[in-house]
Parts: C-alpha cells; sequence; structure tokens
C-alpha cells in the first residue's frame, strides 16, 4: 500500500491545537509518519515520529538504529517487535507479546527470554518446542541472531 508523500488530517481540532501528520519517505527501511501538534496557547510545538516499516526489508543495523526511538517500527512480527522491546531493556512487554503464541519462531523467542530471566528449565523447554537446543552464546549475540533470522 502506498502511502501519499504528504498528508494533512484534522483530529479533532479543538480552541488550543492543532495537529497535522506528514508522510514520507526517508528511513530505507519504510515510511515516516511526523505527527506535529501546535498549541496556540503556549505557542510550544511537539513532534512524535513514528516509523513504517515497508516490507521488512530492515537489516540488523536498522533495526538497532530503531531502538533509539519510543516506539517500534510499525508492521514488525509480533516476534520481532518482542526483541525490539527487549532491546530496549522493556523484557514484560517482551514476554507479554510472544507469551501465548504457538509456533516455533515464536517458541524461539520466548527461550530466549527465559534463558535471559535466568530460568533456564522454563527456557530450554520452550527450545525444545522451537525445536532447537540451548545456545552457548552470549546473550546479545544470540539476540542478534534471533533478529538476522526474523529479519530473513
Amino acid at each position: 500500500m502506498a502511502i501519499p508523500n504528504q498528508v494533512q488530517s484534522k483530529h479533532e481540532p479543538s480552541a488550543d491545537s492543532v495537529q497535522t501528520e506528514l508522510r514520507s519517505g526517508g528511513q530505507p527501511w519504510g515510511q515516516q509518519i511526523r505527527r506535529t501538534s501546535i498549541s496556540t496557547t503556549l505557542r510550544e510545538r511537539t513532534e512524535t515520529v513514528i516509523f513504517v516499516s515497508g516490507e521488512l526489508d530492515m537489516d540488523i543495523d536498522t533495526f538497532t538504529e530503531s531502538l533509539k526511538h519510543h516506539t517500534p517500527p510499525l508492521g514488525l512480527t509480533r516476534q520481532l517487535e518482542a526483541l525490539w522491546y527487549d532491546g530496549k531493556g522493556d523484557w514484560e512487554k517482551a514476554h507479554d507479546l510472544i507469551n501465548d503464541l504457538e509456533d516455533k519462531q515464536s517458541a524461539h523467542v520466548h527461550a530466549y527470554l527465559h534463558r535471559k530471566e535466568g530460568d533456564l528449565w522454563n527456557a530450554d523447554y520452550w527450545y525444545r518446542r522451537a525445536g532447537r537446543q540451548r545456545p552457548s552464546t552470549t546473550l546479545e549475540e544470540e539476540w542478534m541472531d534471533l533478529v538476522k533470522l526474523l529479519e530473513s
């Protein structure tokens, strides 16, 4: 689905604020939506940038670069979104996203999360569900390997 270069939309305009959205390319892996709010009473401008992934053609460097933002790129698979939140240090959110999924990729991410938590018995259970063995790599290396695997 193509996103127009510029879209302006009004969101319930009130007497003290106006919001617009600017959509543009600009990220190597997708579209950028820039939401600007201008308070007419305070003369303040705040801007939120939301990154929208295209065909999930981002590489590991782009994925890790996205960790600098407050929200994950839109359009990530649930597994990559869980790894994104884990990369941001939010283990609970990552686990909540993956906890009820039954597929092997989700089980692999679930295993990694329990390994990181230090619950090796539970991690090994999830590695078996994923058809894998617990790796002997560092947690950082496993995180990178999982992102690369899920991006392909």
